[in-house]
């Protein structure tokens, strides 16, 4: 999948975790990280959404 979309869905769940554009807590190599979480877990488990993925992974990131 492509990266530019997985860093837009990322981008696109801070925002609804109540940040705005300029708040969003994560720098280019957070999103390197989150970007390589989400492709790692993807190819664990292809049967999961790309959307579910995200969610669980920056809210992980944002509770740790």
């Amino acid at each position: 999948m492509d990266q530019a979309l997985i860093k837009k869905y990322i981008r696109n769940c801070f925002l609804q975790y109540a940040h705005n554009q300029t708040s969003i807590p994560v720098g280019d190599e957070d999103y390197k990280d989150l970007i390589q979480q989400v492709e790692q877990i993807r190819k664990q488990q292809p049967s999961l959404e790309v959307h579910e993925i995200v969610h669980d992974v920056v809210y992980e990131y944002l509770t740790v």
